[in-house]
């Protein structure tokens, strides 16, 4: 369709409008750009409201990795593919690549990130799929053997033109014979484009920046092959890392410090006024932690006692000091390579040590005592790390970062009423409350007072005064057991900001709705996040690293013995409802024992859940969550638990506990869409219609069939003079017929749409409007006996039929396939028996239910 036939004032119009000008005149700069759209379709750009439209659709247009256009230095608009069209660019395959059929395509392939998927000009069945990575890394994964014509150490010309489809493209490759000659120019142009870009920002240039940059001044310049961009850039002085490129330190921090920017903004909010004295703060500790001078551009010299007194004064807010430590003290969380500039606990300490000597007052000396207390607990010295927090409440004995982590320290030595102390001079959070209660709860079970000069109640052999005086002796191990996961959690909420992040990650993952923050904060409350977070996603490790020389011994040994001690899928074989759960492992045949009293009053034999019994020192115990396992779904869990990723076992967890999903005969989500369109030529729309659907009294509709006894009605449409209405129930078929309706003669435009996403809840709530309007519905008494029988022989037949057709729990078999199968027919048995719950024997209930002692009978089980 034309600019002129779309919408005026729409954002498509305006799209339209930017790429056929800025694809002529490339290079163009924002504001002529704006000027030549305005003229063309009549807007003005100091109006409110097209001045936003115009704002809005450049911002999606100009996006770094997935917009058609690239923002260059000073002020020039590209559009990427029409620069990049015809080119050839080159890569060394190396052994792995050609191995595997998987292309590092990050920096030599730069010109073609544009594209999801490519197809072999001379094989269009042979697709190759481009894959985002972390920190803006791409790769290329084509299907086995596709690279097999190529040697590896050579060089390949590859190039790619736009195919009819935006995301796709055709991919040419072919071998270089020789390897591609340097010329002086093209790396003097290379370095040319790159000094114009960099000027300014002083920040890495892209890869394919720095490509679109050399192609806008010399669009001939990859024509024919040359050396690939990686060792381009390389002679032209130029450092690669990731998908970037930088010729001196100071440039890669000053990216370093944006992305920290980014981070302290996000954490305090963008209008806040303590961001600039944040990063003051962070700027003097890269210096003190031996970060060179030259690379802060801003740097004025060595800081003064007074300005390192004034950093302590911004960290006296718990929140900026939190931000201040996860800044020095983790690694950032999954940041680009070439952002990276992490220095080891021990190059900070003299931060610490810094901050220390300049500290005047009582605030002043906890705040430096504390720093210097979590760099301690990064080198792993929790003893020392003690130290510096009671040193920071002998300082102020009110301030509370370090008595949380007194009572955190306590807690980790089985001295809960010490950490009671602690926490209960802590004002209530999440963070205190839970684990507050637990050690509590422990304090009151002191035993009976001992002698001062008896022996110690631990088996120490010394003293009680001079060993556990005033510490509550510890109960049996087993019951110990909650305590031990809680230690494991406080760890997780306070190891900073890398810890906060897996467990957000992983709730975001188990979440039905990870785009929903109520729906991530429900996940976040399910134990099975926690526990995924430290057993898969290796916390519990770090924390026995960290944290095991403060454990009670016992404890230590117990739970370094979790380690081995894999999540599994197992059948419930008996239960003792109230006391425990006897249990089978799925995956090795062993049988377990596991005490636990609330699952145990609901669960029943057949039953399968996915869980992590551990050893507690007298038998076993739960840790983390349980899930319930519907029949057939146990074998692809215990493929996915082999692979041991959290993520993918937190999905598998979400899709287990998501509503059910409605689709239509194809499988498309049901969406109802309704959508008119204004047609330009009715009589030759009439005439379209009839040649392209079936007519019916009312319009017409658009027939499929699914095999050769099955037609469905895909699309309804009716024409009203020139309005013609669009009626289907899928996003994939209202997509079907926009498509074909395209191709009338004349032409037609969407002038509105409606689309209805409908789920369970939306449709069991239309089903109770639907019976409130019609009234109460016939009991079964009131159904005649004729209907009755009618209902009774077709469930028969529904019983009858399933047992000869494939099932997806029993892996497609059928489930009389599935009784014939000594290795199935134990699925089949723990399926039947699901039905169980839905059915009872005898049943006057006349809902289309299957009875397992009839599907038994008809199996011949």
């Amino acid at each position: 369709m034309k600019i002129e036939d779309l919408p005026e004032d729409s954002p498509a119009r305006v799209e339209a409008a930017m790429i056929e000008i800025v694809a002529a005149d490339q290079g163009i700069g924002c504001a002529d750009l704006d000027r030549a759209v305005c003229d063309r379709l009549g807007l003005d750009d100091t109006n409110q409201s097209d001045r936003a439209l115009l704002d809005e659709v450049f911002e999606e247009l100009i996006d770094r990795d997935y917009g058609p256009f690239a923002l260059l230095a000073p002020d020039r608009v590209v559009h990427k593919r029409g620069l990049t069209d015809g080119i050839t660019l080159t890569h060394r395959l190396t052994e792995a690549e050609q191995q595997s059929g998987v292309i590092g395509a990050t920096c030599d392939l730069a010109g073609f990130r544009g594209y999801d998927v490519l197809n072999l000009a001379d094989d269009e069945t042979t697709v190759i799929e481009i894959w985002d990575g972390p920190g803006g890394a791409i790769t290329w994964h084509g299907p086995p053997g596709w690279l097999d014509g190529f040697e590896a150490g050579k060089a390949v010309a590859i190039r790619v033109d736009s195919a009819s489809s935006d995301d796709r493209g055709r991919l040419m490759i072919a071998r270089v014979n020789a390897d591609p000659k340097t010329s002086g120019a093209l790396v003097a142009a290379v370095r040319a484009a790159y000094d114009v870009e960099v000027e300014e920002p002083w920040l890495p240039v892209s890869a394919e920046e720095l490509l679109l940059a050399v192609l806008l001044d010399a669009p001939d310049a990859f024509s024919s092959a040359a050396p690939p961009l990686s060792e381009l850039y390389h002679q032209a002085g130029l450092e690669v890392r990731g998908r970037d490129v930088a010729h001196d330190a100071s440039v890669w921090h000053s990216l370093t410090r944006v992305i920290r920017l980014g981070r302290v903004m996000d954490e305090l909010g963008r209008d806040s006024n303590l961001t600039l004295p944040v990063l003051r703060v962070l700027d003097t500790a890269d210096v003190a932690s031996g970060i060179d001078v030259e690379l802060l551009t801003e740097y004025e010299g060595p800081p003064t006692a007074e300005d390192l007194r004034e950093h302590l004064s911004v960290m006296s807010k718990p929140e900026v000091l939190e931000i201040v430590c996860d800044e020095l003290f983790d690694q950032p969380y999954r940041e680009p390579p070439a952002a990276s500039a992490y220095l080891e606990p021990e190059s900070r300490a003299q931060f610490a040590k810094a901050l220390a000597g300049a500290a005047r007052t009582r605030r002043e000396k906890a705040i430096a005592r504390y720093i210097s207390a979590i760099c301690a607990e990064r080198s792993l010295e929790p003893e020392v790390a003690e130290e510096h927090l009671k040193a920071a409440i002998e300082a102020d004995g009110d301030f509370e970062p370090a008595l949380d982590r007194l009572g955190w320290y306590a807690s980790d030595r089985g001295d809960a009423p010490l950490a009671a102390r602690y926490w209960g001079r802590v004002a209530t959070s999440s963070a205190i409350e839970v684990p507050l209660a637990e050690v509590r709860e422990f304090a009151r079970t002191s035993t009976a007072k001992m002698g001062r000069n008896e022996p110690c109640w631990c088996g120490s052999g010394r003293k009680y005064k001079q060993c556990h005086l005033g510490i509550t002796e510890l109960p049996p191990l087993p019951d110990r057991i909650g305590w031990l996961c809680r230690k494991a959690t406080c760890f997780l909420e306070r190891r900073g900001r890398n810890a906060r992040m897996a467990v957000m990650t992983l709730a975001s993952a188990r979440a039905v709705d990870p785009h929903d923050n109520d729906s991530i904060l429900e996940a976040l409350s399910d134990p099975i996040v926690i526990d995924l977070a430290l057993t898969e996603g290796g916390w519990f490790e770090r924390f026995l690293e960290e944290r095991g020389p403060l454990l009670p011994e016992d404890e230590s040994v117990l739970a370094h013995s979790w380690l081995f001690v894999e999540r599994s899928v197992f059948e419930v074989i008996d239960v003792e409802a109230g006391e425990g759960l006897t249990l089978r492992d799925l995956r090795t045949g062993e049988s377990v024992e596991v005490r636990e009293r609330s699952f145990s009053e609901i669960a029943h034999p057949k039953m399968m859940i996915c869980a992590r019994p551990v050893p507690d020192g007298g038998g076993y115990q739960f840790v983390g969550g349980i899930i319930v396992v519907e029949p057939g779904h146990e074998r692809g869990l215990l493929a996915i638990l082999d692979d041991g990723d959290p993520y993918s076992i937190a999905e598998w967890f979400s899709a287990a506990h998501a509503p059910p999903r409605l689709a239509n005969r194809e499988g498309d989500d049901l969406v109802l869409c309704e959508i008119e369109l204004e047609v330009a030529n009715p009589p030759e729309a009439v005439d379209f219609l009839d040649a392209n659907f079936e007519g019916e009294r009312d319009g017409w509709v658009e027939v499929h069939d699914l095999d050769e006894d099955e037609s469905i009605i895909r699309a309804q449409l009716a024409l009203n003079g020139s309005r013609l209405t669009v009626n289907v129930n899928s996003e994939e078929r209202a997509r079907r017929v926009l498509a074909l309706l395209d191709r009338m003669p004349g032409g037609c435009l969407v002038v509105s749409e409606r689309r209805e996403p409908l789920d369970v809840a939306t449709v069991q709530a239309r089903a109770s409007e639907m019976a409130e309007s019609a009234g109460a519905s016939l009991s079964d008494e009131e159904i005649p006996l004729e209907a009755r029988a009618l209902m009774a022989e077709y469930r028969d037949r529904y019983e009858e039929r399933w047992c000869e057709q494939p099932v997806p729990a029993l892996g497609g078999l059928t489930p009389r396939e599935a009784a014939e199968d000594p290795t199935r027919r134990e699925e089949l048995d723990r399926l039947i028996a699901s039905f169980e719950r839905e059915s009872v024997a005898d049943s006057e209930d006349f809902d289309v239910v299957m009875r397992p002692a009839r599907l038994r009978e008809l199996l011949g089980m």
